[in-house]
């Protein structure tokens, strides 16, 4: 029986869709229902029209709740759980648990309990990217007072990585953990068109960053990787790195202005869309955004960049650094953006309704 010590995080429904030919011949094929990033949250996993919730319990694999409604009899025969054997979503060799039986019970607030049977089975689960963020200039994704990677004393190295569609990328804000008084970090566009990564010591007032010369709008209209990195090492011209479209950003400045010793630890959020201390919004799309607790590598972004196609990055050589990973819609049910790592930093989508997740997607 499921063991939430022993199984890997990432968890797949899987629906049965049957076919027949013209002589009445029947055709099975298991096709993916809902994506579960954790096995702690099971938010619509099951959702059909009969359920509007499902929730895990340590010894029961399914419980599912009919909220202010009589329980109803679910076709559970038609589903399966699929748990991957290997550190990884994308695998060959899983476990498949087919639901063999529901046991009913009536009344108001309900649970459906569901047993299960395992069967050793060869499974192809294939990574998908279908849905991302719409930000319209006065939204964005709030991932709370997360990621810091300074002490006051020193720096650790982080990377930021996203994809990003806009027509206008003036005056965009990336990501941000920086307002008033509370200054840390950001990664956002000018007002002359210039990707500019930028650090902060909030004692001295301090900070250096690096800035692209080129104009970016060269950008615009089409979906692009971006990746900033940081060494930890503070000040230094090979300490931070941009990236787009899995190349070096070569043509770049480097400053520091004042007396920069380390970051420090504020109180202010993580903001994806948004930089605080400008109320600088982003004007466009976001998918896949990541934050690794490491500097990653020329060819760490170019596995991120992957020809210009999304991937798994549970399965990136680097995984063990992923502090934090938001699908933009794959899995998450609005307002919640979850945290895909597994590392339970989920976000919460800020002046952003429920049409901002989109099917448009890199």
């Amino acid at each position: 029986m499921y063991n939430a010590g022993t199984l890997d995080r990432r968890i797949l429904i899987q629906k049965k869709s049957t076919t027949r030919d013209a002589l009445g011949g029947e055709s099975v094929t298991w096709v993916s229902h809902y994506f579960c990033s954790s096995h702690i949250d099971f938010k619509k996993a099951y959702q059909d029209d009969d359920t509007e919730r499902i929730n895990s319990k340590e010894e029961t694999i399914f419980i599912i709740r009919n909220e202010g409604i009589k329980a109803k009899q679910v076709d559970a025969y038609n589903y399966r759980i699929v748990y991957p054997s290997q550190n990884g979503f994308s695998v060959y060799n899983s476990q498949a648990y087919y639901i063999t039986g529901v046991q009913e019970i009536e009344g108001r607030n309900a649970f459906l309990r569901i047993t299960t049977e395992m069967r050793n089975d060869l499974l192809t689960t294939e990574f998908s990217n279908l849905y991302s963020i719409y930000f319209d200039s006065d939204g964005y994704l709030d991932l709370g007072n997360n990621f810091t990677y300074g002490i006051g004393s020193d720096d650790t190295p982080f990377s930021i990585s996203l994809w990003f569609k806009t027509d206008d990328i003036t005056t965009a804000g990336f990501l941000a953990k920086d307002e008033t008084n509370k200054r840390e970090y950001h990664l956002i566009c000018t007002s002359t068109n210039k990707i500019r990564f930028r650090l902060y010591d909030n004692s001295t007032q301090g900070y250096f960053d690096v800035i692209t010369v080129d104009d970016m709008s060269i950008y615009e209209g089409n979906w692009h990787h971006i990746c900033a990195t940081y060494s930890g090492e503070g000040p230094d011209a090979e300490s931070l790195k941009l990236y787009i479209d899995g190349g070096l950003i070569d043509n770049v400045d480097f400053q520091v202005v004042g007396t920069y010793v380390a970051m420090e630890n504020t109180t202010t959020p993580a903001t994806f869309g948004l930089w605080l201390k400008n109320d600088m919004y982003f004007d466009g799309y976001q998918d896949e955004q990541s934050i690794w607790s490491d500097e990653l590598t020329s060819s760490h972004v170019l596995e991120i960049y992957n020809s210009g196609t999304p991937n798994d990055l549970s399965l990136h050589s680097a995984a063990a650094k992923l502090a934090g990973w938001w699908r933009d819609g794959d899995g998450d049910v609005y307002p919640t953006i979850l945290d895909a790592s597994g590392n339970g930093k989920n976000g919460e989508m800020k002046q952003l309704s429920e049409s901002s997740i989109t099917t448009i997607v890199p």
